[in-house]
């Protein structure tokens, strides 16, 4: 789809969910389509999250790992649930025309697991894009 107001236009994929373009009105790239809009749920680990035992005995990690997972640190957690490397697959997309809104679901999914369902929409103002974000965990996370 494209979008056309007086201040942008604005170019979105179906397949992906994604915003992948916007161009201010004089055709300015205002961000990168590579990046997109996507959807990112992990962070680099700081000192505090990587205090478990894999910090004291890395040789041991793994054998603790299956024994007590909690003595790991949130760090080992994250990467064990797959929050570094989760896939992106639309589940529905709608427009809305007599809002001027882009409605998309996607469930983010690791190892075949859909861990977060994410309703992302567009709100497409004459001088601006207004994005709502609504996330919620599915039962494979909560299972985690």
């Amino acid at each position: 789809y494209i979008v056309r107001a007086p201040a942008y236009e604005a170019r979105l994929c179906s397949a992906t969910g994604a915003m992948v373009g916007l161009a201010s009105a004089d055709g300015t790239q205002l961000f990168h389509p590579i990046g997109s809009s996507r959807h990112c749920f992990y962070r680099a680990a700081t000192d505090n999250d990587i205090g478990g035992v894999e910090m004291f005995v890395p040789k041991l990690a793994s054998i603790i790992r299956r024994i007590k997972p909690s003595a790991m640190s949130y760090a080992d957690d994250w990467h064990r649930m797959g929050l570094h490397n989760l896939t992106a697959v639309v589940k529905n997309e709608a427009w809305r025309p007599n809002e001027n809104q882009w409605v998309v679901t996607t469930h983010h999914v690791y190892l075949s697991a859909p861990l977060f369902e994410i309703t992302t929409t567009y709100h497409f103002l004459p001088q601006e894009v207004r994005l709502v974000v609504s996330a919620a965990p599915l039962p494979a996370l909560q299972s985690s």
